[in-house]
């Protein structure tokens, strides 16, 4: 089914956002070839890949994330993220299952694009599109490697990983330290850790929480969007690395 000028209302999604968009939810119609940027296969002077439709949370995201971004301009991308995780679960559910079900009409023209594709190029072809991924991915793990691991980190798009309770407890201090060595400094700020009491605690304790919170649902949309992309090396590459640690060995205690 084309999708062309099919368009589905929010019915009261947006909460406090919903005059940030207009009354109604645009979901894209099927486009048969990537049209962002020369893909892999152009490249190799071959015909395009077709382009696998976006899902309907991640075209949700796109349409809404801009102007939250303008309207909201002090936040940073995990609270965007979380405002918008938080209001696509409040879709009514008949809204959503539509919305599902155009996609998954638009996922089946895809199939079929992508049956035609692999039918339209020889082996010849795909063993020259294989080696051209192996090649791509090695030149790219190289670059990589001249990099220190927290740029390598940053150039996967990876979220950070927020600082631990104790860590944000030693920031706070960080004005007040003043001449004194580090190495002491540190260890004055370990035992005054330990000496708060749970309520003073619970402070620091909660908003490492609920960074820690906004942190794992970046990290769950980082992977999902790079598989809708296809960028399984960039995972790979991610998983090998490592999502990197801050705060301190003193978090838990």
């Amino acid at each position: 089914m084309a999708m062309n000028g099919n368009f589905f209302k929010l019915c009261n999604v947006m909460g406090p956002y919903r005059n940030l968009l207009s009354s109604r939810f645009i979901l894209p119609s099927y486009q048969p070839v990537a049209t962002l940027k020369h893909s892999l296969e152009e490249r190799l002077g071959l015909s395009p890949k077709p382009k696998r439709p976006l899902s309907v949370y991640f075209t949700f995201m796109q349409q809404l994330r801009p102007m939250l971004r303008q309207k909201y301009p002090d936040l940073k991308s995990p609270e965007i993220v979380a405002m918008i995780a938080k209001e696509y679960k409040k879709m009514d559910p008949s809204q959503k299952s539509k919305l599902e079900e155009e996609r998954k009409n638009l996922y089946k023209e895809y199939s079929k694009a992508m049956i035609n594709y692999e039918n339209s190029i020889t082996d010849e072809q795909k063993e020259l599109i294989k080696k051209a991924k192996r090649d791509e991915a090695e030149k790219k793990l190289k670059r990589m490697e001249r990099k220190s691991r927290s740029q390598q980190l940053k150039s996967l798009g990876i979220p950070t990983r927020p600082p631990s309770a104790y860590s944000l407890f030693a920031r706070a201090a960080a004005e007040k330290r003043g001449s004194m060595k580090i190495r002491d400094w540190q260890t004055n700020m370990l035992q005054k850790w330990k000496a708060l009491s749970d309520e003073e605690r619970q402070v620091y304790e909660t908003e490492a929480a609920k960074s820690m919170k906004e942190f794992k649902e970046s990290m769950r949309l980082w992977k999902e969007r790079m598989k809708e992309r296809g960028e399984d090396e960039s995972l790979s590459l991610a998983k090998k690395l490592g999502s990197g640690k801050t705060g301190s060995k003193h978090c838990s205690e």
